[in-house]
């Protein structure tokens, strides 16, 4: 008969074994979760490219929802948003970029100038202002 440390010896080990495989199949699937958001955004981008903008708007959307802090997918949805004349939408993504990344300097121009052609004087010289320092 096996000791009683032999018996909780081979659980263990058992455990341990157990583990580093779910350990591996979760690194796994994240790896796999990145390469399919890498994917989706060269896909919005080609769409983008070839113009056409619909199909780029849907994967930029997909893209945003496996990457809600990720300022760059916005900025880039934006530009779908203004090739489409969806002006309040294409601020609404300028505004989620700055909020996550208030010195992205691209997105405070852009949002200045789309103020301006909304005619949202204040909010543009205020945008302006920022740039200023």
């Amino acid at each position: 008969m096996r000791s009683t440390s032999t018996v909780a010896f081979w659980w263990c080990l058992q455990l341990a074994f157990l583990l580093s495989v779910n350990i591996m199949i979760v690194y796994a699937n994240n790896d796999d979760a990145a390469q399919s958001v890498g994917k989706l955004r060269s896909q919005a981008e080609v769409h983008f490219s070839k113009g056409e903008i619909d199909q780029s708007l849907q994967l930029w959307s997909k893209v945003i929802s496996l990457e809600p802090t990720n300022d760059t997918n916005f900025y880039k949805r934006f530009r779908v948003y203004l090739r489409q004349q969806k002006l309040k939408e294409a601020l609404a993504d300028l505004t989620a970029v700055l909020s996550l990344n208030p010195k992205h300097e691209n997105a405070l121009v852009q949002r200045a100038k789309l103020n301006m052609r909304l005619g949202k004087c204040i909010d543009a010289e205020g945008d302006y202002d920022k740039l200023k320092k």
